[in-house]
């Protein structure tokens, strides 16, 4: 629920600046962790889909797929990958 825009944004009244610097923190402490933890992003179209927001999600996803260690994977690689 912590990385949900929904919860978040909408719920918890924070502003889409603050919901990328904590989807941001979370991320960093998984990867400070180091166990190869999976973090999952609840997005919702209407919350941030609008175009206020969604610039602040692209800024995370981006900066995210920059760094070493991170993994944008599918489902069924998440399964492949432990099968493996």
């Amino acid at each position: 629920m912590e990385t949900s825009d929904a919860a978040v944004i909408q719920a918890q009244s924070h502003t889409p600046w603050e919901y990328e610097q904590a989807i941001t923190d979370h991320l960093e402490g998984l990867l400070a962790d180091g166990n190869g933890s999976v973090m999952t992003l609840g997005l919702q179209a209407n919350v941030s889909g609008q175009p206020f927001r969604a610039k602040y999600i692209r800024k995370f996803l981006e900066a995210a797929a920059a760094t070493p260690g991170v993994w944008f994977a599918t489902g069924s690689e998440i399964i492949d990958a432990y099968r493996a």
